[in-house]
């Protein structure tokens, strides 16, 4: 008896030491997590009201002459009665070279190259919900694309753009149109935006791209994605407001542009409404990528990130599924990241605030 006592007692202490050894793991696990939160930096958003005066970013650079490109950024809007300018680069303060814009309520979203409309994308934007809107567009042959929460929804060539140069010198700005400062108070963001990014590369597969531009962008290094916590993905919207009030589901969009005889033979519909110069154009062809919710997706296919796409295409995707990755500017394209969110040196006009957030896509809060 005496014997079963003591083998008791030893199993009973044994037991209170596996428990104390394993909360002071959990306890050490929790401690250095908190640790590892506490010492991020956090990222950040910046928030417009366009209240008393024009607020917008203007980024302090050289800008080269532009053969293409693709910009991404986060937005949320709290009054889309207006437009809002998501991108602006203009020179002397009344050249426009580019613009792009949502349109009022929501309706549309917008490029604009050289005064010539390159797409008028319906849409339904809604207020106090973060977008993830991406543009891309190549002169090799007047290729443009639109990407919102990392779906293709346009993809696209305007043939009257191939080998056009976008002038160099210019000033690049957010949240206005820096051509239209008699009317800024009511086409500003209002709202917050957060990650805008411009790479001088697009989102398509080219032909310029040279050997060591190729090899550059497949082989780049992984080192900058040590230490680097992935959160788990919060989709920015469920499955119906995914493919619904994000996107309109009829397939076709209004496209105002110069008259021409012929257009790509892709375009499988192209009825004229109204004039010469508007048309009906079919924008889903076999070259778009079809919506899916992004509930769908396998979590874990967001730690892969695939380096043979091209450039443009990562920076949307990676923008998108990891934005955190940089904190909103992820570490690709070198010299050819010509903004990056975190840094690229900007100034801030008219009172716009700098907010520190966390890190879940699509959330911010």
């Amino acid at each position: 008896m005496f014997l079963i006592f003591i083998l008791n007692l030893i199993i009973f202490i044994c037991g209170e030491i596996s428990q104390i050894n394993s909360q002071s793991i959990n306890n050490t696990e929790h401690n250095l997590l908190n640790k590892q939160t506490k010492n991020r930096t956090p990222m950040h958003k910046v928030l417009f009201t366009q209240r008393g005066y024009i607020q917008f970013l203007r980024w302090e650079l050289t800008v080269p002459e532009i053969n293409e490109f693709t910009f991404c950024l986060w937005i949320k809007s709290t009054n889309l009665t207006y437009p809002h300018s998501i991108f602006s680069y203009s020179k002397n303060e009344k050249d426009r070279f580019v613009r792009a814009w949502i349109g009022s309520n929501g309706q549309s979203i917008h490029l604009e190259i050289n005064n010539i409309e390159i797409f008028n994308q319906p849409t339904s934007i809604q207020v106090h919900q973060w977008y993830h809107i991406c543009q891309s567009w190549d002169n090799e042959r007047g290729r443009y694309g639109l990407w919102i929460d990392g779906q293709n929804i346009l993809d696209d060539y305007a043939p009257e753009m191939a080998g056009h140069v976008i002038q160099n010198n210019g000033d690049i700005v957010l949240g206005q149109e820096y051509t239209d400062f008699d009317k800024g108070l009511e086409e500003g963001i209002e709202g917050a935006a957060l990650g805008f990014n411009l790479l001088l590369a697009s989102s398509f597969e080219s032909s310029r791209t040279s050997f060591e531009q190729n090899n550059q962008l497949i082989n780049e290094p992984m080192k900058f994605m040590s230490g680097i916590d992935l959160p788990e993905f919060i989709p920015p919207r469920d499955i119906t407001k995914s493919i619904g009030p994000a996107l309109f589901p009829q397939t076709y969009s209004l496209s105002y542009r110069y008259p021409r005889k012929s257009l790509p033979s892709t375009r499988e519909t192209i009825k004229s409404i109204s004039s010469d110069d508007v048309h009906l154009i079919k924008i889903r062809n076999k070259r778009q990528t079809p919506i899916v919710s992004t509930l769908n997706l396998n979590i874990n296919n967001r730690n892969k990130i695939n380096y043979s796409i091209p450039l443009g295409l990562r920076l949307i995707q990676m923008g998108f599924y990891h934005c955190e990755i940089g904190r909103g500017s992820p570490f690709i394209g070198g010299e050819r990241l010509l903004i990056s969110w975190t840094r690229t040196p900007v100034k801030i006009f008219g009172g716009a605030i700098i907010k520190n957030t966390n890190n879940k896509c699509g959330v911010f809060n």
